[in-house]
């Protein structure tokens, strides 16, 4: 079980399912969206429920191994629908800005008198 650190507050679920909000969370801020999610979790009084939470690219989440071991958190489902979520925001890939060619600041740059001798 791991512990999700979070906008002052924090949850308890499970290895699987931390993992996947944060592999989520990364791809939303690589993209600039936001998502809400409901989790199941443990509460500290030891209560399966589910909490919510919203990531998004101005989430700070941390995740640090927490002290339950035998807390019956279904996490399949869940863990199923981030994955699936991960992927249908594909992968980033790194693009130029502009095309290529005078004054458009790729091979060729834009002039700057200062830099200019």
């Amino acid at each position: 079980m791991k512990r999700i650190l979070y906008a002052g507050g924090s949850l308890v679920t499970t290895d699987g399912l931390v993992d996947a909000v944060v592999d989520y969370a990364t791809r939303l801020g690589q993209r600039g969206a936001t998502d809400s999610l409901q989790i199941p979790s443990i509460s500290p009084d030891g209560i399966v429920g589910e909490s919510t939470i919203l990531i998004g690219p101005s989430s700070e989440l941390m995740a640090e191994p927490a002290g339950y071991d035998d807390a019956d958190i279904v996490d399949g489902p869940a863990i199923a629908d981030l994955r699936a979520r991960t992927a249908a925001l594909g992968d980033v890939k790194a693009a130029p800005l502009t095309e290529p060619g005078p004054g458009s600041g790729a091979q060729g740059g834009i002039p700057f008198d200062e830099f200019d001798e």
